[in-house]
């Protein structure tokens, strides 16, 4: 009878572990389709958002400026300003490029030197690359190879609400020496798409008039992907 009752109590045990092993793997699938689940929802609405801006007439008549691989980074954009000329954004000193981790992220140290600093662009999304569950994004490895050409240039940073992320990565627009915006720039030359997380969003707008723009004329992301 005690060798028939173990036997009995080994095979409850067993069909237990067997019950949360299954529960455990649920849970992991449901989590890592989850992420891709939302991830592919942002870039619909995105989608949708400029799609729906498509329909009105543009706001602005000023031609978006066109890139080559061997132009020079320029945008369209100025810093923003106050009706008095003064810049309204909360801006630091210089920086120079160490390293582009992709698309939408940098690695800068102060022009005075000190530790490396790593940032992720506000307000747009570049095609990933550099997540080890998925393989690379259409145009992903373009957009990267795009932004490492800021490496060895100076920049300046501007701030908005936030400036740090949940990952620890300072948050900001970037400027170019001579002024050139480069999140939008990465917009306009169909590079990256409008990525808003409130409460930064003080150049929303601009991103999404560029992707518009960008998505009519088949730039980068929009005529490849």
């Amino acid at each position: 009878m005690l060798v028939t009752r173990i036997a009995h109590d080994c095979k409850i045990a067993k069909r237990a572990q067997a019950k949360r092993s299954a529960l455990q793997a649920n849970a992991l699938w449901l989590g890592v389709h989850s992420y891709y689940l939302w991830r592919f929802a942002s870039w619909v609405l995105v989608f949708l958002v400029i799609a729906g801006c498509s329909q009105a007439p543009s706001v602005s008549s000023k031609p978006s400026p066109s890139t080559t691989d061997g132009g020079s980074l320029s945008s369209s954009a100025p810093p923003q300003t106050t009706s008095s000329g003064a810049n309204t954004s909360t801006a630091s000193d210089e920086y120079v490029v160490v390293r582009a981790i992709d698309g939408d992220t940098i690695d800068v140290r102060a022009a005075g030197g000190g530790a490396i600093i790593r940032v992720r662009l506000i307000g747009i999304d570049t095609p990933e690359t550099k997540d080890p569950r998925r393989p690379v994004e259409c145009f992903g490895e373009e957009a990267a190879k795009f932004t490492s050409r800021l490496v060895g240039k100076l920049v300046r940073l501007e701030f908005d609400v936030e400036r740090v992320d949940r990952y620890g990565r300072t948050l900001a627009y970037v400027y170019l020496s001579d002024g050139t915006f480069f999140n939008l720039l990465l917009v306009e030359e169909g590079y990256a798409l409008p990525y808003t997380v409130p409460p930064n969003v003080r150049h929303a707008d601009q991103f999404v008039e560029a992707a518009r723009r960008a998505r009519e004329a088949g730039k980068g992301l929009w005529g490849k992907c």
